[in-house]
């Protein structure tokens, strides 16, 4: 039964990870980003970056800090894409999981005072306080999280 379990964990984990990835070599991929999207270009030693105004066969057109470059396909020899963040994804994540943890460790550890000359708060505000305090600690973790990136679309 363990190996029949383990044998679909890993199938899991590889049907997760083999997703379909376009072949870098294809100048087509450079051609269908359109106008907008913040790339990096390698070009030797010498890297670029800016916001791709098209491409064509032969050429790709970038604006710049400089102003707006044509670069020649022969001299590139690699160009990736700026990738969305996601701290707004990752800090509800945080906030979620942190909440979790906070009604968790409350509801586990409260004990109401017998001997208090005033009565403590009650179950409920305890455990509404924890949700609070830790989901705002989770939230401000997964804001912090880095996220986007650099994505490859084209490599010569």
């Amino acid at each position: 039964m363990k190996m029949l379990v383990r044998g679909f964990v890993a199938l899991l984990v590889i049907a997760v990870t083999a997703r379909a990835q376009p072949a870098l070599e294809d100048w087509n991929n450079v051609k269908a980003l359109g106008a907008g999207p913040q790339v990096r270009i390698k070009m030797g030693k010498r890297t670029i970056r800016g916001y791709i105004q098209g491409a064509s066969d032969d050429t790709v057109t970038v604006n710049t800090e400089a102003g707006k470059e044509m670069i020649a396909r022969q001299s590139v020899t690699d160009i990736a894409v700026r990738k969305a963040g996601h701290r707004g994804r990752n800090a509800l994540f945080g906030a979620g999981i942190g909440a979790a943890f906070g009604v968790l460790s409350a509801s586990t550890t409260y004990s109401p005072c017998t001997n208090c000359f005033t009565p403590g708060p009650s179950k409920g505000a305890v455990i509404a306080a924890g949700a609070v305090v830790f989901g705002g600690i989770g939230a401000a973790i997964g804001a912090l999280i880095p996220s986007g990136g650099w994505r490859g679309v084209y490599r010569r």
